[in-house]
């Protein structure tokens, strides 16, 4: 994460993801959410999709564990809601999209 002016880096998290195209945290868990896109050249390849960034331990210190949420196609952008919903722009910025993660259901609400 990087500040503008002047592109100081802010924040590095080492997720294992690549190619993550937007990040917002829930407020009333504080959950931190991204969205990555496709990525066949690791292994295993990363599929497009939401990811949720767990806290976790590794050798004895702190580390993130990124937990793939719900697959998405050619997702774009990211917000949150009120209570824990999400929204996904996605279909290469034809649609919006509504996500409840404690359901694991997403539903599609028009066009942007």
């Amino acid at each position: 994460m990087y500040a503008t002016p002047g592109g100081w880096e802010l924040l590095r998290l080492d997720t294992g993801l690549r190619d993550i195209r937007d990040a917002c945290v829930t407020n009333g868990s504080g959950r931190l959410w991204v969205i990555t896109g496709s990525v066949e050249s690791v292994d295993p390849p990363q599929p497009a999709g939401l990811w949720r960034l767990d806290a976790a331990l590794r050798n004895r210190r702190q580390a993130i564990a990124a937990v793939l949420v719900l697959a998405l196609d050619e997702p774009r952008t990211l917000a949150a809601g009120n209570d824990e919903v999400l929204y996904a722009v996605v279909d290469d910025g034809r649609r919006v999209i509504e996500i409840r993660p404690s359901s694991g259901k997403a539903a599609g609400s028009g066009t942007p």
